[in-house]
């Protein structure tokens, strides 16, 4: 089934953690923050979204979960991609 699994933010860095809200405002995802801000931060900064399945793919030999990689947004199935 196509869903969303996760929103993800972090303070800085690396892993993201789950939201239990995905609220965007002008600069940025709320409660998200780049730790390198003059690269990667203003209104048309990117959204990193990952896949469930590369997640599990990934998974048979390191240890990962979703926002480990940075994403903000991991889904599973197509969703949008259609």
């Amino acid at each position: 089934m196509d869903s969303m699994v996760q929103v993800s933010v972090s303070a800085g860095g690396v892993p993201k953690t789950a939201s239990a809200e995905a609220k965007r405002e002008f600069n940025g995802w709320v409660g998200d923050r780049q730790a390198a801000p003059k690269i990667y931060s203003g209104p048309d900064r990117t959204v990193c979204l990952g896949s469930q399945e590369m997640i599990d793919q990934l998974r048979q030999g390191d240890p990962i979960a979703a926002g480990s990689a940075e994403e903000n947004v991991t889904f599973q199935g197509s969703i949008g991609f259609r």
